[in-house]
């Protein structure tokens, strides 16, 4: 199961809504470093992990966290997921 999350700078609204019973993958973007770091700490505590989506090489970096924007300004969109064991073959 994955969710796209894509509401436009109202991220911090919809994780302090939102019951993860399921731990859903997520992809979401976020462009407000105050956001990232809200879900962040929300979605640590339930064992996600963080990967920027490298659009250009079409390929997941493992981050520490959510970030707002990878350094170059172009990749923005952003996979959480439970199961980093599973996608090996995309980093």
């Amino acid at each position: 199961v994955a969710m796209k999350i894509d509401v436009e700078g109202a991220e911090k609204s919809v994780f302090t809504h939102l019951s993860l019973i399921h731990r859903p993958d997520i992809i979401l973007e976020t462009f407000s470093h105050k956001n990232a770091a809200y879900i962040t700490q929300q979605t640590e505590k339930l064992g996600y992990r963080y990967f920027l989506i490298d659009e250009q090489d079409m390929k997941l970096i493992p981050e520490p966290e959510l970030i707002a924007c990878d350094k170059t300004g172009t990749n923005y969109n952003q996979f959480l997921t439970t199961h980093p064991e599973n996608i090996t073959d995309w980093i």
